[in-house]
């Protein structure tokens, strides 16, 4: 019986070794996955005006064709060719924000915008396209100002209006505003098909379409994933409402432009209950990770050697970057063993080498650091670190395959 027992704890032992170094391949394999996303983000950020060049050089052929075109039957197919680059243009231009967006070279130039502006423009480019469609569009007249960047602000109208009435068959299309205190909230509605609650919460995800759209040419599911990006970038809440059969309605939250800094403070909550410790060897890039952290409330404490980390080890958040990850594992286990009972996170940069993360749970995030990603770790560190408060006990780790949101 004594035998059996140690053979079966050898087995254990054996399986417990090799999960081990199945979890440490695969931790490997994420990392090597991000660095290799993030060189093809660059590059297609990098080259896209090279890769515009030639849809602009057939719009321009096209557009010179026109009037040598006389036949009926070859008006038809050139009608076609023309919905068909449009179509082309339109998709191309969504993957190159969206690598832009994933890259981090998109930035946001907030001003105090008038809505009307906008508007008219939305009016003008997208009445005749509605109408070839025999949808009604109507643009409802606006005199609020907001705080926001024109030109992302007007591309995620021009997403959201440009699938609304894509995917409405008949009936119309509608944008507002209505007044939310000190903030205004753009609609979009349409007649549509509608979203089933199960595909709201994925139809801002790269590539998903609705499945009451599948069989409908044109479509790549980018476009709201582009949305939901800039909404990010902005820090203007989107919401969707949706019933099957009847219609959709997108909302874009923006602060009125006198007002600001007090709505952003009512939409996005203070994270001044969270304290982070930083652990940086590259100061510019702990500055700007400070920076953000800074903005939205979260007390700070920045620490120059692995003596100082552990005297600080008590923060909800701590991060570091490579080069200091490792003078932590140099250290030894006691202090990795006490950095597992935080959240931890590891900025690595496009140019450095894969780590060995020696760190219990330790979250990758890509430099250049993008707001989106470090603001999901800082509410995910909130709602742990208020679970805790309830239970009296330490914050939860954070783990390499939990999403942050």
């Amino acid at each position: 019986m004594i035998e059996s027992l140690y053979i079966q704890i050898s087995h254990m032992m054996i399986h417990a070794v090799a999960l081990i170094l199945r979890v440490r391949a695969l931790r490997q394999q994420k990392i090597q996955a991000e660095i290799d996303n993030q060189a093809k983000s660059r590059f297609i950020a990098q080259s896209s005006h090279d890769l515009r060049q030639p849809l602009y050089s057939m719009r321009l052929y096209l557009d010179s064709l026109k009037p040598y075109i006389c036949d009926k039957e070859a008006l038809s197919l050139f009608d076609g060719l023309n919905k068909n680059h449009r179509q082309l243009e339109e998709s191309f231009s969504s993957i190159l924000d969206l690598n832009k967006l994933e890259a981090g070279v998109l930035t946001a130039d907030k001003k105090a915008v008038a809505i009307s502006s906008i508007f008219s423009r939305l009016q003008y480019d997208f009445q005749i396209q509605a109408k070839n469609k025999g949808l009604k569009l109507s643009i409802h007249p606006c005199s609020a100002t907001v705080y926001s960047d024109p030109v992302l602000l007007e591309r995620m109208l021009r997403n959201l209006i440009a699938n609304a009435i894509k995917y409405t068959d008949s009936g119309r299309v509608i944008i507002g505003c209505r007044r939310r205190q000190n903030h205004i909230s753009i609609q979009v509605l349409d007649s549509g098909s509608g979203i089933a609650p199960h595909e709201q919460k994925i139809i801002f995800d790269l590539y998903q379409r609705s499945e009451s759209v599948l069989e409908k040419p044109g479509g790549t599911g980018i476009g709201l994933s582009v949305v939901k990006h800039l909404s990010e970038l902005l820090g203007h809440p989107l919401a969707l409402d949706s019933v099957v059969g009847k219609g959709s309605r997108f909302s874009i939250t923006v602060p009125c432009a006198n007002s600001d800094e007090e709505v952003a403070t009512t939409l996005f909550p203070d994270h001044s209950e969270i304290q982070a410790t930083l652990f940086f060897k590259d100061k510019e890039l702990q500055e700007a990770t400070q920076q953000h952290l800074h903005n939205w409330g979260v007390r700070v404490y920045s620490v120059n050697n692995t003596e100082q980390l552990a005297n600080h080890n008590s923060a909800a958040l701590i991060i570091f970057d490579q080069a200091a990850l490792a003078d932590i594992t140099a250290t030894g286990d006691l202090l990795t063993q006490q950095l597992s009972e935080n959240i931890t996170a590891c900025v690595l940069t496009e140019s450095a080498s894969r780590p060995t993360l020696t760190v219990c749970h330790c979250q990758i995030l890509s430099a250049p650091l993008l707001p989106t990603q470090l603001r999901a770790l800082v509410n995910y560190a909130s709602r742990e670190s208020a679970k805790a408060d309830t239970r009296g006990t330490t914050t939860t780790p954070l783990r390499p395959n939990k999403t942050v949101n």
